[in-house]
């Protein structure tokens, strides 16, 4: 693809420009996928403050796995321009759809309950995105709606205003306190989010005029507005969500958007019924502004990438048990792997192709992965650089947010960013360390909708319930807790042993089943959770399959509702040997794998993201390869790695059928290394009918970043 050479990129077109930089629709011939790149004006790369915020917060952001959040691809900086790639995506963004006139009630709820599942997601690793509005929700096919924008362009708030004396923000969205004191925190994004309800529901902003004066006073004075008046079909419930969501004391305002997502699900499927926040809600201030990378747009087909398995929950309701025969999603909704009508055989990538290869793929595929990522489909497209009018007319990647002189605010004591760290003398609030009191109970257990490992979400797919009973305990060598099935079929295993690590409770088990019809294999099972102020626990659990059939993301929340039942059987924790971390642990992040066959004619290389599952032994883990189009599963044991999906039949590029059979292996490195940088080992390739192959190869796995 042409382009103007930006280190491994190729910049195809110019979606949009701004005072932070441009945004290019791009070629990463690393890769071989087209993306958003953005690039950030040279001068900020030599601010030795700005780029460790920059890093700092790309990572964090980086690490968000919601699906309604856009993923990032990598970050970094090249030719003296700090840049980060991102996905592009198809859709409309709300500030154009709601031209058309307002939404059902329904339809905007849902919408808006995606976008509280997206906050939440951040909200709980610290992050607040401080400019939700209309024209940074995209909105794609079945109304499945994407968080834009979580800003560079406006994550250089002390920056800009240390050098120019403005202020960047979105006023009609714009939280009073914001206005008062100068602080923001994620009650912030509440307000702003509750406001983009009522514009949905109304298709106006909640307070007129055009002017900053009219805006600020709104917000301080005005009472917030009743979406019935202008819509008679609004019920007096919405009003009161709204009214609670728009509070002018944060402290009155649902204390998380999952909270308002759910009060405003409520009010239309139980009117006459008012839900307001339970209590007041305290939530910590943010920490000092910090830049953050997550600008770009993603395809309509991949919600997301694998990354770390810490997916922090979304706002969805969980729905009743799933079938008890279910080691992951429901057969219905999952497959494990590609329709017949699709499946390839494979072959790898080649500077020289012969007659009878077919279509280049990496060459250590057992089967297509069609079931974790569809193939990318990206448009133009970019939501952090607009013209300064807010012109209605432009494409959504060419909006900004308003800049104006700080003298038009009333009271701004720091500077306005997107993406804040929030900081760690907050005030009541959910914590990252597990709570002083033991891990000692009876918990109710909520799993959300699963989605495939690279966000994207199983149709129809539902969540369950179980009951667990946990005791903990805390030796010198750390805290672990036992845990117990009381009832509920969802995860294969009946037992689990939690080890506390760096602030989570982790937890990996595998055994032998079988999952959506595929031949039996061993299926791993793992939970990360974090511990709440409240006592829950909050994370994600996933399975994986070593044949690669089995392949599930849940948010999932264990809820205290008592002391331990006396009648569960729960090992006594402090009798649990201790745990003994695998050195394949640290194989984990962004990797690119280049393999070279001895006939000399033949070379592959494609990217992965890479996780690692490890049991507590220490002795045996499973490591998942993922990328939009490809799945590897590795087992390592005995100090290296084998590819566990090694065979399948398919078919030839002519058509003829084909039988697959792959072997490799990787040895640990030595010295250890954490993470990873590198791997290298050896593989052999064969394939027999109507296209036949054989040949050994040589494979280099390089990390290329988080």
């Amino acid at each position: 693809m042409d382009g103007a050479p930006f280190g491994r990129y190729r910049l195809v077109e110019l979606l949009g420009r701004g005072g932070m930089g441009e945004v290019w629709k791009a070629f990463d011939t690393a890769t071989q996928r087209v993306v958003a790149v953005k690039v950030l004006p040279a001068h900020l790369a030599a601010d030795p403050v700005f780029e460790q915020r920059f890093r700092h917060e790309a990572f964090a952001a980086a690490g968000l796995t919601n699906p309604h959040v856009v993923p990032i691809h990598n970050f970094g900086e090249i030719e003296g321009r700090l840049y980060v790639d991102m996905r592009l995506i198809e859709g409309q963004d709300l500030e154009h759809l709601l031209a058309g006139g307002p939404l059902e009630p329904e339809r905007a709820v849902k919408i808006i309950a995606q976008i509280a599942s997206a906050l939440h997601a951040a909200h709980r690793i610290g992050l607040v995105h401080r400019d939700v509005k209309p024209s940074n929700i995209l909105v794609a096919e079945d109304d499945f709606s994407y968080l834009i924008d979580f800003g560079i362009a406006r994550a250089t708030g002390d920056t800009k205003l240390t050098a120019t004396g403005n202020v960047v923000g979105t006023w009609p969205y714009m939280a009073p306190e914001r206005f008062t004191t100068g602080k923001t925190d994620t009650r912030a994004d509440v307000y702003a989010l509750t406001c983009v309800l009522y514009e949905c529901l109304t298709s106006s902003r909640p307070f007129p005029g055009d002017s900053v004066e009219q805006q600020i006073a709104g917000h301080l004075t005005t009472p917030p507005p009743r979406p019935s008046i202008s819509r008679p079909e609004v019920t007096p419930e919405l009003d009161a969500v709204i009214a609670a969501g728009m509070a002018k004391d944060p402290d009155e305002r649902y204390g998380t958007t999952v909270e308002l997502a759910q009060a405003a699900s409520k009010a239309i499927t139980d009117p006459g019924v008012t839900t307001q926040p339970a209590q007041p809600h305290s939530a910590p201030t943010a920490a000092g502004p910090a830049p953050s990378a997550s600008t770009a747009v993603a395809s309509t087909a991949q919600a997301g990438q694998a990354w770390a398995p810490t997916r922090a929950r979304p706002a969805e309701q969980v729905d009743p048990p799933a079938s008890p025969t279910q080691a992951g999603p429901p057969a219905a909704t999952t497959q494990a792997g590609p329709p017949e009508h699709v499946k390839k055989a494979w072959a790898p990538t080649h500077s020289a192709p012969a007659a009878h290869d077919e279509q280049a793929h990496a060459p250590t595929q057992a089967r297509r992965a069609d079931s974790v990522g569809p193939a990318e489909t990206p448009p133009p497209g970019d939501s952090s650089d607009q013209s300064p009018d807010d012109d209605g007319s432009l494409p959504w990647w060419r909006r900004t947010a308003i800049v104006v002189p700080i003298s038009v605010v009333l009271i701004i004591a720091a500077a306005a960013t997107i993406l804040t760290v929030i900081s760690d003398d907050g005030g009541d609030r959910r914590v990252a360390q597990p709570p002083d009191a033991p891990l000692d109970g009876t918990f109710a257990v909520e799993f959300g909708s699963p989605t495939k490992p690279n966000g994207e979400p199983y149709q129809n797919a539902q969540g369950g319930n179980e009951k667990w009973v946990i005791r903990s305990a805390c030796p010198a060598g750390g805290c672990v807790a036992s845990a117990t099935k009381v009832n509920g079929s969802l995860t294969t295993t009946s037992t689990l042993v939690l080890d506390e690590i760096d602030g989570r409770w982790e937890a990996v088990n595998a055994k032998q089943g079988t999952c959506q019809g595929a031949e039996p294999a061993e299926l791993w099972e793992a939970f990360s959770l974090q511990s709440q102020a409240d006592g829950s626990l909050e994370g994600e659990y996933v399975i994986r399959s070593t044949n690669g059939s089995c392949a599930s993301n849940q948010p999932v929340t264990f809820t205290r509702t008592g002391a331990p039942e006396g009648g569960a059987s729960v090992t006594d924790p402090a009798s649990q040997p201790a745990r003994v971390a695998s050195p394949a642990q640290s194989l984990h992040g962004r990797y690119q794998e280049v393999d070279t066959y001895v006939d000399g004619n033949r070379s592959a290389e494609v990217s992965f993201d890479i996780q690692t599952y490890c049991l507590r032994t220490g002795q045996k883990c499973l490591s998942y390869w993922l990328n939009p189009n490809d799945v590897k599963v590795l087992v390592f044991e005995e100090n290296a790695w084998q590819l566990t999906n090694t065979s399948t039949d398919s078919q030839c590029k002519n058509g003829a059928p084909a039988h697959r059979e792959i072997s490799l292996n990787y040895p640990l490195p030595q010295p250890p290394q954490d993470p990873i940088t590198l791997l290298t080992g050896r593989g052999h390739y064969t394939v027999t009918g109507g296209c036949p192959f054989n040949s050994d190869f040589e494979s280099r796995v390089q990390r290329t970043g988080d």
